[in-house]
């Protein structure tokens, strides 16, 4: 028993490195630059042990059973130099699973080694069959951006229709603010495609970008049509049911984003938000704080704590998690609109306005951001539900 559970320890970790591996050695010969490889993660290097060798770099991250692991090639790839580096990870499994099964069969070896080679085996052919079978949902990398499992990019990449290469293009093209070009690049594939849930998401999360809500309407209406959607589908639906105050919507997508994986603290920072635009502060509170388990989100569940202490009149807490948000990330400036908002509330529209400001010279299309700024200079022009 103590063999078998040590098999499955070591067989994990040794597996998803050789068929990373294989990806690593034809992108060595068939790219320039650093070839990086991660063991344990998908590009994580946190907590990660870094081993060096020449343009080859590796981190290993230890997990009891590894699923995951990551090649990022160097630069000047091509699809026969794609398609060379992307068979070489199920080739390299294949041949683990053939050498344990050899070695099993035509050696006489101690029960022992049969047993972790069995295991051996049974691992490889695992990651194989999870990496060959063409997957139409994208993986999510660490640093938020999408990858394909080896089998839908073999297929893209033999079809001519490389996604992955699309999805680089619009991600470099949203980088550069060129958000009409990304469009017509996943709107063309789209239409060749005929249909396309992780195409249909990302459209969905540019034109809220870009505020084009009635296309952002139609594929919103094409995701919900599906039934059941992936967490990606979701976050990009209550995205749009939150700018479109549709809050009931909203907080249906944030659900059903937490029963599929309770510890996703991007979900709780969602709900945090829609539970304050739906009146519920307390409960936006509890969200926000469940959120804050991922560092990342510390910033924001400090802010959305201060809006919901503020909505609660508690000014004083209000001040105290806004300024804690600014202190951790000086430069969002939807940390600045909450507390320009805190301002209004106590009707210091001079020093209101100062944040507002402040806001708009960081990011420019911070929501309602000039309302909030006329509303400094005349009060009586609007009402203050308009900003708030």
């Amino acid at each position: 028993m103590l063999t078998l559970f040590l098999s499955f320890i070591v067989s994990g970790p040794v597996v998803v490195f050789l068929h990373e591996m294989g990806h690593a050695l034809p992108a060595l010969a068939f790219t320039k630059g650093k070839v990086t490889v991660y063991i344990g993660s998908l590009g994580d290097p946190n907590d990660s042990k870094r081993f060096r060798l020449g343009r080859l770099e590796i981190w290993f991250k230890y997990n009891v059973f590894p699923r995951s692991g990551l090649c990022v090639p160097g630069e000047g790839t091509g699809k026969v130099r794609n398609l060379l580096i992307t068979l070489g990870g199920p080739i390299a499994s294949a041949l683990v699973g053939y050498f344990a099964l050899y070695f099993v069969f035509y050696y006489d070896a101690h029960g022992s080694i049969k047993i972790l080679l069995t295991v051996f085996y049974i691992a490889a052919l695992l990651d194989l069959v999870m990496n060959l079978v063409p997957m139409k949902r994208p993986v999510q990398l660490h640093d938020g951006t999408f990858t394909f499992n080896d089998g839908r990019q073999l297929l893209d990449i033999i079809r001519g229709r490389d996604l992955l290469r699309i999805y680089h293009s619009a991600s470099l093209l949203y980088k550069e603010h060129k958000y009409e070009e990304a469009i017509e690049l996943y709107e063309d594939e789209l239409q060749k495609r005929g249909y396309d849930t992780w195409l249909c998401s990302n459209l969905l999360n540019l034109y809220i970008h870009i505020k084009a809500y009635d296309k952002a309407e139609t594929h919103y209406e094409t995701l919900k049509k599906k039934g059941h959607l992936s967490p990606p589908d979701l976050m990009a639906a209550f995205m749009f049911c939150y700018m479109q105050k549709r809050n009931d919507e909203a907080l249906e997508h944030c659900e059903k984003l937490i029963t599929i994986n309770k510890q996703n603290c991007h979900a709780h920072m969602y709900l945090a938000c829609a539970l304050i635009e739906k009146g519920d502060y307390e409960k936006a509170i509890e969200a926000a704080e469940t959120g804050s388990q991922d560092e990342k989100n510390i910033p924001y569940a400090c802010c959305y704590k201060g809006i919901a202490f503020r909505k609660l009149g508690d000014h004083t807490k209000a001040e105290e998690f806004i300024k804690q948000a600014i202190e951790l990330n000086p430069a969002d400036g939807e940390f600045y609109k909450a507390y320009g908002m805190l301002r209004v509330t106590q009707d210091q529209l001079p020093e209101a306005k100062n944040f507002f400001i402040k806001a708009k010279e960081l990011h420019a299309d911070t929501l309602n951001i000039d309302k909030c700024i006329a509303y400094c200079d005349d009060p009586s022009s609007m009402d203050i539900s308009e900003i708030d």
